[in-house]
């Protein structure tokens, strides 16, 4: 009989465990181990010459082994007793080299550690039970029970009605994340995740459901354990994952496109109705800010200044309701993160193809207030920037094209040129905070002046305010914010009822806050609505950031 008629009798074969097992289950894993010892038995140059009263007497020792394992008896392994196996015929190599075996060696690739290192150094280098056990400091035992189950997952792997991948093995989806609170000190977590590796981001979305183990994920996704392990363990030490006991989920609250437009029509419905009202209330509490610090500075200035304050205003109004709803953390009390970071990580999930451009709510986005500030040499004084980036007013695409580094390194470049070119010289930069500007970024400086925040005679288009008039700003911004929470704290309670997201029951650490979904569209249809129908920035068609420099 020739390797290629097993072929023939895959049929007869899986027919007559059938018939034995009374299960398709274990006549599937029966009939695959039978055909693959048929086949040893031929590389080997045993002659068979009645194919079916081999394969039934074969069936029949498999079927008897099941029972006695049921019966909880002593396992008995048919022709493949451990020390047994000889390799003086090069037997071994033969069967992972050929063809037929092509299969059993992708499998392997998807075995967990514990297991694949066991199959690998048994099989592949030859390593006695015993050799194993001394190496890997575990008891024989163990090492053949491991081999056992190895075993069962590459058997059971072979039926490829089995297969569990997903559409992230050949159409990988989008995760963005942002946090609340503080990075580490590398950038974590927001460094691993952010450079757009697809693997990492379908790994956190695969894993957020329900916990899974590594071999379900490499199964899944497409890739050997051996390449996805180090991955899981990076995305574990950061904490953006989670193990118990051998199964890894994603810790943090991952929203879809359907979450984040649960109240897109409403809001606009409501957007259309209040937006000039809200305006009224944000212009008249903004002419309230102290008139030295309005009258000095320049349009352009002002008209920045007012688009802090309304996305300020609006965003930390409906903030505040959602903190009724949900309760307040300070964030004295966020969890420590490694580097000293303290953050709780939300992630966006956007389909393979997704259609960024003609995202219905791309021009409503409002990042989260972002705040950067650096000390003095002697700790007496600081310099910071506060700034959201909007459809308004970009800021961070633009202050990345001063260096391509890291988004702390940017800020700092985009604050030392604004105090070059507004505040002192390269001198009293240095004297006062210990920085030079470096060289790439005065070279990429024509970016800012394209942006808007500087003029053509490089003039600074953002105010700086000291800290004292900056209290003087906040004291307005924060009677506002009361005031729109009064008056339309029922329509924004409507919207965050809406907007209630359900997480997996096994994730415990995401707070109640979150649950409450972020991405409101409110706040910037109502400034873009009132902008369109000139209420507010008249005539100011330009970028427009809501930034604010702040010095003591």
């Amino acid at each position: 009989m020739k390797k290629k008629e097993v072929l023939d009798y895959v049929e007869y074969t899986l027919k007559y465990a059938e018939y034995k097992c009374g299960t398709s289950e274990d006549a599937k894993d029966i009939s695959q181990e039978v055909l693959l010892e048929m086949l040893v038995a031929i590389e080997k140059g045993q002659k068979i010459s009645s194919p079916k009263a081999w394969i039934s007497s074969v069936v029949n020792n498999k079927y008897m082994d099941i029972l006695r394992r049921k019966y909880k008896r002593r396992e008995v392994y048919y022709d493949v007793a451990y020390e047994e196996i000889t390799y003086n015929d090069d037997i071994l190599d033969k069967m992972i080299d050929s063809q037929e075996y092509v299969q059993v060696r992708k499998r392997i690739a998807y075995l967990t550690k514990i297991y694949r290192e066991v199959i690998i150094r048994y099989y592949f280098n030859r390593q006695s039970i015993k050799a194993i056990a001394e190496d890997l400091r575990i008891p024989q035992n163990t090492v053949k029970s491991r081999l056992d189950v190895g075993r069962k997952h590459i058997r059971k792997g072979m039926d490829m009605s089995e297969r569990k991948y997903v559409k992230q093995s050949m159409e990988p989806d989008d995760l963005w994340l942002s946090i609340n609170g503080r990075c580490g000190s590398n950038g974590e977590p927001c460094n691993i995740i952010g450079s757009g590796d697809k693997i990492i981001m379908n790994i956190l979305i695969l894993a957020y459901d329900k916990p899974l183990d590594i071999s379900e994920i490499s199964e899944r996704i497409g890739i050997p354990c051996a390449y996805l392990e180090p991955i899981i363990k990076e995305l574990v030490d950061a904490q953006l994952m989670n193990k118990i006991q051998n199964k890894v989920y994603t810790d943090f609250i991952i929203y879809s496109v359907e979450d984040m437009y649960k109240s897109y029509e409403l809001e606009n419905i409501y957007a259309q109705e209040i937006y000039a009202e809200v305006i009224d209330i944000i212009n008249r509490h903004f002419q309230n800010i102290d008139k030295y610090i309005v009258n000095s500075l320049s349009e352009y200035q002002k008209n920045v200044l007012l688009s802090y304050f309304a996305i300020k205003t609006l965003t930390t109004s409906m903030y505040r309701i959602r903190d009724d709803l949900a309760g307040h953390i300070r964030f004295e009390d966020y969890p420590d993160r490694p580097n000293q970071g303290k953050w709780y990580a939300t992630g966006y999930h956007y389909p393979a193809g997704f259609d960024y451009e003609n995202e219905i709510g791309k021009s409503y986005i409002i990042s989260g207030e972002s705040y950067n500030q650096y000390d003095s040499k002697n700790r007496d004084g600081h310099i910071g920037v506060l700034e959201f980036e909007t459809k308004l007013g970009y800021t961070r695409r633009y202050w990345r094209k001063l260096i391509s580094k890291e988004h702390d390194d940017c800020v700092k470049e985009f604050l030392k040129i604004m105090y070059l070119c507004g505040m002192g010289d390269e001198k009293s930069l240095f004297d006062k905070y210990g920085m030079v500007i470096e060289s790439k970024a005065l070279k990429n400086i024509d970016s800012l002046e394209a942006s808007g925040f500087l003029s053509k005679d490089k003039k600074v288009n953002v105010p700086i305010l000291t800290e004292k008039q900056f209290k003087n700003v906040r004291k307005c911004i924060t009677s506002c914010e009361n005031e729109l929470k009064g008056k339309y704290g029922h329509i924004y309670r409507e919207i965050y009822m809406n907007n209630y997201i359900s997480v997996p029951k096994h994730i415990q650490s995401i707070p109640e806050y979150l649950k409450y979904m972020q991405q409101v569209n409110l706040p910037m249809m109502i400034i873009l609505k009132a902008k369109e129908n000139g209420k507010i920035f008249e005539g100011a068609e330009y970028n427009l950031p809501a930034v604010v420099i702040v010095e003591k």
